[in-house]
């Protein structure tokens, strides 16, 4: 069953006129179309944000996400952190499509384009700006923002965030992804122009972006199981958690880092792999991948796998990921 929350997005009207108290204690606001503060009844030291629907046509962690909001607003799910609660982008979700003119995820960066995602991009930096600058000084800040696939996956449920900082051995984000049900984890290095990339870096929280499935249309995500993410946001929604202890054993699960992009320069680009290559396919070494003219991008790496592959994006932006395990 669809909650307000969702249903107000979806008619293109305000969920809220006005701060409204919560069944449980506590408070939320609309601070813009698709964008709620949730404010507990006591003082928190934790302050997390959930977003989905950044793509519009990802429902499966927007359904998700409106249950949650659903349960805060008629008091079965306790609150006792901060929330700002997050469908990205309404206007994409309204029509059931992926983005309007770009691809939102792109917009965080440098260079952001003119069209309505970058402005509703710019709109969300602003927001999570305020919620984070609302906090307390020394809160722990968590951010994950949630999507599904284009393709299927051989590892379903993955995480893609920063590589942990050896500086802060008080925190364990590896730990808290498994504890989601995370089965992987691909750990960048350098920054990327995605919403999750900009809060850690802007705001020094422990963003990730989580890969749940594959995107389906409202109402049919059934294949999909967030039953382990569901249960775990419940139990910090609850519950502020304390930062994990130290993390003296190996990763809770396997850990990738990408070995090298596959741009696509040109109308010429051509990517050889067949149009259901799911995501972890193992890749082997001398495999012509791509094509883009005189470029040919050959497979040199061992133990290499291809995600995110897909030839219809625009010139100049990735057509996949060359990955290999972390290490």
């Amino acid at each position: 069953m669809m909650g307000d929350l969702l249903a107000a997005v979806l008619h293109d009207r305000p969920a809220l006129t006005a701060a409204r108290p919560l069944a449980g204690g506590g408070q939320v606001e609309e601070w813009d179309q698709g964008v709620w503060c949730f404010t507990p009844a006591a003082p928190s030291q934790f302050d997390l944000v959930l977003s989905a629907g950044v793509h519009g046509n990802e429902t499966a962690p927007v359904e998700l996400l409106d249950q949650l909001g659903q349960a805060l607003l008629d008091g079965s799910q306790p609150l006792g952190c901060r929330l700002l609660l997050i469908l990205g982008n309404p206007a994409a979700l309204r029509q059931g499509v992926r983005y309007l003119d770009e691809d939102m995820n792109r917009q965080f960066g440098a260079q952001p384009g003119g069209g309505r995602d970058a402005q509703r991009a710019h709109a969300l930096r602003q927001h999570i700006q305020r919620f984070f600058a609302d906090g307390a000084p020394a809160a722990l800040r968590v951010h994950y923002d949630l999507h599904t696939a284009i393709r299927g996956s051989l590892i379903e449920q993955f995480a893609l965030c920063a590589a942990p900082d050896p500086a802060n051995p008080h925190f364990d984000p590896l730990a808290w992804l498994a504890a989601a049900g995370m089965r992987a984890a691909l750990l960048y290095q350098r920054s990327a122009p995605t919403l999750t990339a900009w809060t850690h870096s802007q705001h020094h929280a422990h963003a990730a972006t989580l890969e749940l499935g594959k995107a389906r249309p409202f109402g049919h995500n059934q294949a999909i199981d967030l039953s382990q993410l569901a249960q775990q946001l419940r139990h910090w929604l609850a519950s502020p958690p304390l930062p994990a202890a130290p993390n003296t054993t190996p990763p809770p699960m396997p850990c990738f880092r990408v070995a090298r992009d596959i741009p696509r320069l040109s109308d010429a680009f051509r990517l050889h792999l067949a149009a259901d290559t799911a995501n972890f396919t193992p890749l082997y070494p001398g495999q012509l991948l791509a094509e883009d003219g005189d470029t040919r991008y050959v497979i040199d790496e061992q133990d290499a796998r291809v995600i995110f592959p897909n030839p219809n994006v625009a010139n100049g932006q990735r057509a996949g990921l060359v990955i290999v395990p972390w290490g």
